[in-house]
C-alpha cells in the first residue's frame, strides 16, 4: 500500500498505556524559572470568585451562552480600517471585526468550560473521532487512496509530511481549507530553520528566499532592568513562501494533497486506519486507508480533545497586534524579543510586547509588526476579554513606539488565544494515531506558536515515525514513546502559577523575575543565553544563569517559592533531578548503541526513543548558531 514495506502486526482492541519508562511530570522550579524567561513569560492574576464561577458554570450547564462584550470604539475603528485581505488567517488568528468576534467567542467557550471544570461541573464529552474496531478493515474501505501515513492539518503538517515522504514513505496531507501559509511573518532566528534543509523538506536556497526580513539582534527590555541585545527572533520568514515551497517539493516527490476535506472519523482496525472525510465535488476523496494517522491540527484538534477526555486547557496566551505602515524608518531597523513598559495592569495581568520590522507590507521602510500579549489561567472567573486586550494595545502602542495612531495605516491585524495543556507532550492513547507539533504540546507553554519547536523535533519525529511504520509498531504503547516526558519542557509549567498569580504586594514581581533571569543569562555569555532565548534549556545553561541571578537578588527566592506553591516546588525539585539524570544518561548512548542494535525490533525501537528523550529532554540536542 505504499513505497515502504509495512508489516501487518495484530493490534489489541483496547487502548494501550504509554511506555512504562515514560515519566509523567508537570514542571520545575529553577529550570522552570528560566523556561519562563526563554519562552517570553506572560502573566494573569486575580481573586477567586467562587460565586461568580458557580453562576457562570450553571449557565453553561443549562446551555445559556453569556453575551459577547461590545467591541470598544477605538478597537472597532482600527479594525474597520483593515481590509478583509488584511486579516491573518490560520495560525496567526483573525482580526477583522467579524474575526475578532469569532476569536472572542472561542475564548469565551474556553473560559466557561474551564470554569465549569474547576467548579466540579460535568463537561460535555468531546466527539469520538477515533474509533477502535477488532479485526481487519472491511473491503469497501479500500476504495480510496492507500498510503503509509496521512498527515491531518497542512499548514505545519506539510513540513512533517515532506520529511516523511523524502524518507521513503507514501504520505498524504489532508486539510479542511487550503494548504497555504498566511502573509503575517513568523519571527525566529534563521538557524532554527536548519532542520528543514537537513530533512530535505526545502533547499537552503528556498529557505533563504523565504527569509524576507533580517536584522542583527533584537532588544530585551524589561521594566526596571537594563536593556540588552540578543540574537533571537532576529528575522522574519514568510509562511506563504515556506509552505508553497514545501508543498511543491512534497508533491514533486510523490506526495498527495487533499484540500477542502474535513475529517469526520478515523476508524482503527488491526491492519489499517480508515479516514472518512467530508469533501465536495464529484471526484473528491472521501475515504483514505493508511497505516498511521499523524495529527498536526494544533492544540484545538478534535483528536487531541478526545485524547485528553475533553479537558479544558491549563494555560492561554491572549495575543493581539497589527502590521502597519507609518513608523519612522530610521528607528525601524531592529526588533524587540521581549519588552515590558511597566508593572501588572489594573486587571491583574502582566502585559508584554514584541515588535519587528516587516518586509511584506511595503518598500519604504516604515512597515512594522507589533504584538501585545498576556498570559491567563482559563479556569478563573475574572479574566479579560480579547477586546479588552486589544483596547490596551491601542492605548499603549503610541507610547511604546513613539507614534500617533492617526499616522499609521493598518495593513493587517490579528487576535488569537493560544492554549496549552500541562500534561505535555501528549502520549497518544490510540493505536495508529499520534500527534506532532502544537497538537503534541512540544512547544513551550509560554510561547504562542510552535513552528520553531516543530523544526527542532523534526528529525526525531521523522526517524521515529519511519521506524514505527516500517516495523509495524503502530500500537499506542510504541507511538506514545514518540512524545516522551521531557524535563526541560515540563519544568516550565511549575513556574506558570507564580507568573499568573504574583504577590499582590509587588506589582513588579514578574518584571523582577524576568529582568533578573534574562539579564543574568546575558551576563553569562552567548553559550548560556542563546539556548535559553530559543527555549532550549540545559543544566549547562541554567545553572550559571540561576546562580548569577540569585547572587544579585537572593531575596526573590522567598516570594517566588511562595507564589509557586508547595506542590509545584516539590515537582520542581523532582524535575531538576530528572534533568540532571537525563544529562548523565545521554552520555551513555555511544556505549549502549551497539548492544541496542542487536535487540529485537520492539525493544530496539523503545531504546532509540529513550536515547532521544534523554538528549532532547536535557537540551543536549541544541546546536549553536552556524556561521
Amino acid at each position: 500500500s505504499g513505497s515502504s514495506p509495512v508489516q501487518k502486526r495484530p493490534l489489541a482492541s483496547s487502548q494501550k498505556p504509554a511506555a512504562q519508562w515514560r515519566q509523567e511530570a508537570v514542571g520545575g522550579l529553577f529550570l522552570a524559572v528560566a523556561g519562563t524567561v526563554g519562552a517570553q513569560l506572560r502573566s494573569a492574576r486575580g481573586p477567586r470568585r467562587g460565586r461568580a464561577r458557580a453562576s457562570r458554570a450553571a449557565r453553561r450547564a443549562r446551555g445559556v451562552e453569556t453575551p459577547l462584550p461590545a467591541v470598544p470604539e477605538a478597537v472597532e475603528k482600527l479594525l474597520r480600517s483593515v481590509s478583509a485581505e488584511g486579516s491573518a488567517p490560520g495560525k496567526g488568528g483573525d482580526a477583522t471585526l467579524e474575526g475578532l468576534r469569532r476569536t472572542e467567542a472561542g475564548w469565551r467557550r474556553i473560559r466557561e468550560r474551564a470554569a465549569l471544570h474547576a467548579s466540579g461541573g460535568t463537561l460535555e464529552p468531546p466527539p469520538q473521532i477515533v474509533r477502535r474496531h477488532a479485526g481487519e478493515a472491511p473491503a469497501e474501505a479500500s476504495e480510496g487512496p492507500s498510503v503509509d501515513v496521512v498527515v491531518c492539518g497542512g499548514t505545519l503538517g506539510i513540513f512533517v509530511a515532506g520529511a516523511l515522504q523524502r524518507a521513503g514513505l507514501q504520505v498524504c496531507v489532508i486539510e479542511r481549507g487550503e494548504v497555504r501559509g498566511r502573509e503575517q511573518e513568523w519571527n525566529l532566528n534563521p538557524v532554527e530553520l536548519a532542520p528543514l534543509a537537513a530533512e530535505g523538506v526545502l533547499t537552503p536556497e528556498e529557505l533563504e528566499a523565504a527569509i524576507v526580513s533580517r536584522w542583527s539582534s533584537s532588544r530585551v527590555g524589561i521594566h526596571g532592568a537594563p536593556d540588552f541585545g540578543a540574537e533571537a527572533l532576529n528575522a522574519g520568514v514568510s509562511p506563504a513562501l515556506l509552505v508553497a515551497a514545501a508543498r511543491k517539493r512534497f508533491e514533486a516527490s510523490g506526495g498527495l494533497v487533499v484540500e477542502r476535506a474535513a475529517l469526520k472519523t478515523v476508524e482503527v482496525y488491526d491492519d489499517a486506519a480508515i479516514l472518512h472525510l467530508a469533501t465536495t465535488g464529484d471526484d473528491a476523496v472521501s475515504c483514505i486507508r493508511t497505516q498511521l494517522v499523524v495529527d498536526a491540527m494544533g492544540a484545538a484538534s478534535p483528536i487531541v480533545s478526545q485524547a485528553r477526555g475533553g479537558a479544558p486547557p491549563d494555560a492561554a496566551c491572549l495575543v493581539v497586534g497589527t502590521m502597519a505602515s507609518g513608523f519612522p524608518p530610521a528607528s525601524n531597523t531592529s526588533g524587540d524579543y521581549l519588552y515590558s513598559m511597566g508593572p501588572a495592569s489594573p486587571r491583574g495581568h502582566q502585559p508584554f510586547w514584541e515588535s519587528f520590522p516587516a518586509a511584506s507590507g511595503g518598500a519604504d521602510g516604515s512597515d512594522r509588526t507589533t504584538y501585545y500579549f498576556a498570559y491567563m489561567l482559563p479556569g478563573r472567573t475574572d479574566l479579560p476579554d480579547i477586546s479588552d486586550i486589544f483596547q490596551e494595545y491601542v492605548e499603549a502602542l503610541p507610547q511604546y513606539q513613539g507614534v500617533k495612531m492617526e499616522d499609521l495605516t493598518i495593513r493587517r491585524a490579528l487576535s488569537a488565544s493560544f492554549v496549552a495543556y500541562r500534561d505535555s507532550p501528549l502520549a497518544t492513547p490510540f493505536d495508529r494515531v499520534m500527534q506532532v507539533g502544537d497538537a503534541a504540546g512540544v512547544q513551550s507553554p509560554l510561547s504562542f506558536g510552535g513552528f520553531a519547536a516543530l523544526c527542532r523535533h523534526l528529525s526525531r519525529v521523522r526517524g521515529g515515525i519511519v521506524e514505527a511504520v516500517q516495523a509495524g509498531l503502530v500500537q499506542s504503547e510504541y507511538l506514545a514513546a514518540l512524545n516522551p516526558y521531557l524535563p526541560n519542557l515540563s519544568l516550565q509549567w511549575t513556574m506558570y502559577r507564580a507568573i499568573a498569580l504574583p504577590p499582590r504586594s509587588e506589582p513588579d514581581f514578574v518584571n523582577r523575575v524576568m529582568g533578573g533571569i534574562l539579564g543574568a543569562a546575558s551576563d553569562c555569555g552567548e553559550e548560556v543565553s542563546e539556548p535559553i532565548l530559543q527555549d532550549v534549556f540545559s543544566i549547562k545553561a541554567l545553572l550559571p544563569t540561576l546562580l548569577a541571578w540569585l547572587s544579585k537578588d537572593p531575596t526573590v527566592l522567598g516570594p517566588l517559592v511562595n507564589s509557586m506553591g508547595t506542590e509545584n516546588v516539590f515537582a520542581a525539585l523532582s524535575h531538576v533531578a530528572s534533568l540532571i539524570s537525563y544529562t548523565a544518561l545521554s552520555s551513555t548512548e555511544p556505549a549502549l548503541t551497539s548492544w541496542v542494535e542487536q535487540l529485537p525490533a520492539e525493544e530496539r525501537f523503545l531504546w532509540r526513543r529513550r536515547f532521544e528523550a534523554w538528549r532532547y529532554g536535557s537540551g543536549l540536542d541544541f546546536s549553536p548558531k552556524q556561521p
